[in-house]
Parts: C-alpha cells; structure tokens; sequence
C-alpha cells in the first residue's frame, strides 16, 4: 500500500509555517529555501500550486534536482 504524502506547501504556507512553528522571518525563509533548492533537495521554493495531474510522482523532484545539482 502506497503511503499517502502531504500536499507540498505554496510559498505563503511555507512562511506561514515557518513564522508560527519556528520562529522564522519571510526573508529568512525564503533565503533558506533558496539554498535547499540549489542543494537540490526541494522543487523551486516559489511555486504557488498545489495541483498536479495524478500520475505525477512528487518524490521524483528532488531527486531530479539532486541528480541535477550533482
């Protein structure tokens, strides 16, 4: 059985997220998701849609971006 996996977050709920849960500004945020993007362990952080068609793997992404980035 497959394990389902949280939507990914839009950028707004990415600072949202990190502002209430870890104390972070917007700018800090987005610098620290800039550098995971460039490592290539997320897709680019900028991204506001959550909607992808259903045979879109997800996982996929940063793997590529590792792979990529290497």
């Amino acid at each position: 059985m497959k394990e389902l996996q949280a939507p990914p977050l839009n950028t707004i709920e990415l600072q949202t997220q990190a502002s209430c849960v870890l104390g972070l500004s917007c700018d800090k945020t987005m610098e620290i998701a800039e550098q995971l993007y460039l490592g290539g362990y997320i897709s680019y952080p900028r991204t506001d849609t959550n909607s992808f068609p259903s045979e879109f793997d997800l996982t996929t992404i940063p793997q590529g971006l590792r792979k990529h980035h290497s």
